[in-house]
């Protein structure tokens, strides 16, 4: 599995609850301190060093998850659970459950998808007409604005419809930029950002 940290800065802790393991012989969480959120904007070209000459990444270590343990670490950690080992006999197979809770501060509001207006070009695209279009008004207001020249500034300005493939292929692109394939760097870079 690959590396993780929660894409929330408003997650105070993370928890996690090793609910049951069986027929595992080793399940570990391996937490590497990440310094991606407190320096994000702090990004650099030497290798893995930040501008104070600090490393970006501190290997911390594995931790040894029995069935019932709880971990709480601040949400600043990157972690990986390492990956089933199976026994001698690969029958049955090996299962792990794990609950994972998040803490949150009940005093910091969490922007939702219910904050973010709706952006169908069904819904916003009139919307942005009529704006358009009173603008149009000011100057000629016997005219108004074209429908043509709506559509063409639409356009412009990419407000026009998004078709079904390109919507996937961006949210495709999206994904590959926040994944990582290679183990071998520990830059703050590769990490999976999860969205909870």
């Amino acid at each position: 599995m690959e590396w993780r940290t929660a894409g929330r800065v408003v997650v105070d802790p993370r928890s996690m609850m090793y609910e049951d393991e069986t027929t595992l012989w080793k399940a570990d969480l391996t937490p590497k301190e990440c310094a991606f959120l407190k320096v994000w904007d702090r990004r650099h070209d030497l290798a893995d060093l930040c501008a104070d000459g600090l490393k970006t990444n501190v290997f911390m270590g594995t931790i040894p998850t029995p069935a019932g343990r709880i971990l709480t670490f601040p949400n600043t950690l990157q972690y990986k659970v390492a990956g089933v080992s199976y026994p001698a006999s690969a029958t049955p197979p090996a299962t792990r459950k794990i609950l994972c809770f998040f803490f949150v501060d009940p005093d910091l509001p969490i922007t939702s998808t219910a904050d973010v207006a709706e952006q169908q070009w069904e819904t916003v695209g009139p919307e942005i007409y009529a704006v358009i279009d009173e603008a149009f008004r000011r100057t000629r207001p016997q005219v108004g604005c074209p429908i043509l020249v709506f559509e063409l500034i639409a356009s412009f300005a990419g407000l026009d419809r998004v078709r079904w493939d390109d919507a996937l292929r961006a949210r495709e692109e999206v994904m590959a930029q926040r994944s990582a394939d290679d183990e071998a760097d520990v830059l703050d870079e590769l990490y999976n950002l999860c969205e909870h």
